[in-house]
């Protein structure tokens, strides 16, 4: 081999002028992390199973318990109470950005109205999880 020529040959794929080759990621993984480690898949969270003998939830309670299902997903509770501090002061910001959009005339007031509502009840959730 001369000075000249490269020691690892350059992959044909590479000087390829055509359409982008694509590489199956899935394939090459293998072992303990091929479906977990540090990326996850977005999802439906699963639903948290119900505790037997349970009485019948109200809507709000329903809510609380569907949020709480996302951040079960990423292995956190509204329990926590850092957590549902970081949630709650999450809310403040769409509250804050909800104002501003309807200060523009982006949403009516009516539309407003109806927003604060859900905002409302979402903020009880880690008081009902």
């Amino acid at each position: 081999m001369s000075a000249a020529e490269p020691a690892i040959p350059t992959p044909p794929t590479v000087q390829h002028q055509g359409a982008a080759v694509i590489i199956d990621m899935e394939k090459r993984r293998t072992g303990a992390n091929a479906h977990g480690g540090r990326w996850h898949r977005l999802s439906t969270p699963p639903t948290p199973p119900e505790p037997a003998g349970r009485r019948d939830r109200s809507p709000i309670e329903l809510v609380a318990d569907d949020i709480e299902g996302w951040f079960i997903a990423v292995e956190r509770t509204l329990a926590d109470e850092e957590t549902a501090a970081v949630f709650r002061r999450t809310l403040d910001v769409v509250d804050h950005i909800l104002d501003g959009a309807a200060a523009r005339n982006i949403i009516s007031e009516d539309q407003r109205a109806k927003l604060d509502d859900l905002l409302k009840a979402m903020r009880q959730a880690p008081d009902l999880v």
